[in-house]
């Protein structure tokens, strides 16, 4: 068993601490080829028809990139693979958290006035941070809907040979360890195993290169991304509002809504 197989098997009590000691472990097959492993008494859903179920609650349609779900009591992961091609990080440095951020907020005022509801974006739990050692990236926010618990909405990719990972954690914001959120991140990914000879290392000349790097990635994924890849928090509060609102940038926003002027001055 090689040594990311071992710290997969170890993240999945370290991370979550819900697994009794002793506890076994499953290795789950999924579609592109890779494997999830977690612990036997977690729930794991990697038949087709049962993701598109749930991508379908919250889309309005399946989503053919949701490969795996995993959960328990304590928390949520949702697994969509993008075979993109390979993901270049020489654009990390060009991504302005600040302005991400702040785009992210004038997004969601937008949203509050035309739902009379309030979102609040809290704060960067943990700022984009790219570990090029890993090949892994991640974020994570908290958001609050009108006065209800705050959520963390933890996003983390996991680069390979021929696209991503992308794997979101969806979490009350009380019961979430901020300050370990990095190690989590971290310990998420080492559950994730890309087929053979399908880690971002096995990048050999003359595979296909993604047309956006990594930066640019977390980039769209802060903003057209709250159409698609709201999935998992949406799911969350499918299960316990009556509404979903998503919190979309302002530069999005701005960009719907002018076209939306458009199409009414033509008519």
């Amino acid at each position: 068993m090689s040594s990311r197989t071992w710290t997969a098997l170890a993240a999945a009590w370290a991370i979550f601490m819900a697994a009794p000691v002793g506890a076994a472990e499953v290795e789950h097959a999924l579609s592109n080829g890779a494997t999830l492993i977690t612990d036997e008494a977690d729930e794991v859903l990697t038949d087709r028809a049962a993701l598109d179920e749930i991508s379908a609650q919250s889309q309005g349609e399946p989503d053919p990139t949701l490969e795996a779900y995993w959960s328990n009591p304590e928390f949520e992961v949702y697994f969509n693979h993008e075979a993109v091609g390979y993901v270049e990080m020489d654009d990390w440095d060009e991504l302005d958290v600040n302005d991400l951020w702040e785009s992210y907020v004038e997004g969601s005022k937008e949203q509050s006035k035309l739902f009379g509801y309030q979102i609040r974006p809290l704060r960067w739990v943990v700022e984009p941070t790219l570990d090029r050692k890993s090949a892994v990236a991640y974020y994570a926010l908290e958001v609050q809907f009108g006065e209800e618990e705050p959520l963390i909405n933890l996003v983390v990719y996991d680069f390979g040979r021929y696209g991503y990972e992308e794997m979101t954690l969806v979490q009350s914001s009380g019961a979430f360890p901020a300050a370990r959120a990095g190690g989590i991140a971290t310990r998420i990914a080492a559950a994730y195993e890309f087929g053979p000879e399908s880690d971002y290392g096995d990048f050999t000349e003359g595979d296909t290169i993604a047309a956006m790097g990594a930066g640019g990635l977390v980039a769209a994924a802060l903003g057209v991304k709250f159409g698609k890849g709201i999935l998992a928090i949406a799911l969350v509060f499918l299960k316990k509002f009556w509404f979903i609102f998503l919190v979309i940038p302002a530069a999005i926003w701005k960009f719907f809504t002018g076209r939306s002027k458009e199409a009414e001055a033509e008519t």
